[in-house]
């Protein structure tokens, strides 16, 4: 933040200085100095250079600008702005994120992190008649954020993440053929993978058997729950197939189960439960009411072990080390979203049109049981 009146006064006194000091160096009167101290009024442009050599600072030091922020100081921003999200309108937030984003260009974790923000609060919620176009002008705006990220970070992993979050709001603004030529190369069959195995096989031959277990664990904790989205999306796939539709929930309900995810990861749980009732559904002939009403009851109960959480990524008894390493990520264990706006998400699942043709009473009970349970958390 500028604080130059401030700055001033510190750096003076710091110095063991007078105004009448200051006001002889520079060649002023020491009123001229008094007033820059109470902010009335700013020092001429040509004399700041000479003011900070004074000092022994440098400009943005005088002037109290922070060109690159902390992770700690990123947190807060996202933090303030998610909380905005949940009781303000997405127009006046995205000015103040754009005024942020201006204030912070060169920084290019909170880029990023501003991106993500956008790209997780950009939904169709925010059209309005006179701005029909909304969604596309932001989703724009956050590929554009994502490239200067690309351009000018030197760190290779925040290139890669900005990338994801590119070709993610390309998907979701149709750009499909952007997705493909962007990622198109993963499936090469030449590639070379196994990178992540070598890392882990390199501290146990140095002898370091607790950083190899820590890495181990990182892998198995990320492709497991990219199994599970990846069988998800094999499940939109085969919603016409009942054979292998069964055979895709009957192999994936093992590993829930078997990784005890509903508690590790009740995100992850709560969106397969519903994705797997969502495509059962819409093959009513082949599976029982019964078998997707409980699928509903295993989200409702994902939720609500989501909420308990705090909604913070943790890790369990298999996964000691996951709450660790989470809380090292620039937003540590802070939400993407508001409790408020995830709850109202939540309960907007039993609005799915395919879900009207089941027991509607039993759909209203588990609804507000699901309201009942996370109230308390929600305000909290």
């Amino acid at each position: 933040m500028l604080n130059l009146s401030e700055n001033l006064i510190r750096f003076r006194k710091e110095r063991k200085l007078t105004q009448s000091d200051v006001a002889q160096h520079l060649g002023i009167t020491k009123a001229s100095v008094s007033k820059w101290e109470t902010g009335q009024t700013m020092p001429d442009v040509a004399l700041l250079p000479l003011i900070a050599s004074f000092y022994g600072v440098t400009l943005d030091e005088l002037m109290g600008y922070e060109p690159m922020l902390t992770n700690q100081q990123i947190q807060a921003i996202y933090e303030r702005f998610t909380s905005r999200f949940a009781s303000e309108s997405f127009d006046s937030i995205f000015t103040d994120i754009q005024i942020e984003i201006r204030r912070y260009y060169s920084c290019c974790p909170f880029l990023y992190q501003m991106a993500v923000l956008l790209l997780n609060h950009c939904n169709p919620k925010i059209i309005t008649k006179e701005e029909p176009d909304k969604i596309s002008r932001i989703q724009k705006f956050i590929v554009s954020l994502c490239m200067e990220v690309e351009k000018k970070s030197n760190d290779p992993v925040l290139r890669e993440n900005a990338c994801s979050i590119r070709m993610m709001t390309s998907l979701q603004a149709g750009n499909y053929e952007a997705v493909i030529d962007g990622l198109s190369d993963l499936l090469l069959p030449d590639r070379v993978g196994g990178q992540e195995a070598l890392l882990v096989t390199a501290y146990m031959a140095k002898g370091e058997t607790e950083k190899a277990d820590q890495a181990a664990q990182i892998i198995l904790y990320r492709h497991l729950l990219l199994l599970i989205q990846q069988s998800m999306q094999r499940m939109i796939l085969h919603t016409h197939n009942p054979k292998q539709l069964k055979k895709i929930i009957h192999r994936t309900d093992i590993l829930i189960e078997t990784y005890h995810l509903m508690h590790l990861h009740p995100n992850t749980a709560a969106g397969y439960y519903y994705h797997s009732a969502i495509c059962m559904s819409g093959l009513i002939s082949d599976f029982s009411e019964e078998e997707i009403l409980s699928r509903i009851e295993k989200y409702c109960r994902a939720v609500i072990l989501l909420f308990r959480d705090n909604i913070q990524i943790h890790g369990d008894e298999y996964f000691p080390y996951i709450t660790e390493w989470f809380s090292n990520n620039v937003l540590g264990n802070v939400s993407v979203r508001h409790k408020k706006e995830v709850m109202e998400s939540a309960l907007e699942a039993f609005d799915h049109p395919v879900l009207q043709n089941l027991n509607l009473e039993k759909l209203r009970e588990m609804k507000t049981t699901l309201i009942k349970e996370c109230e308390f958390y929600v305000r909290t």
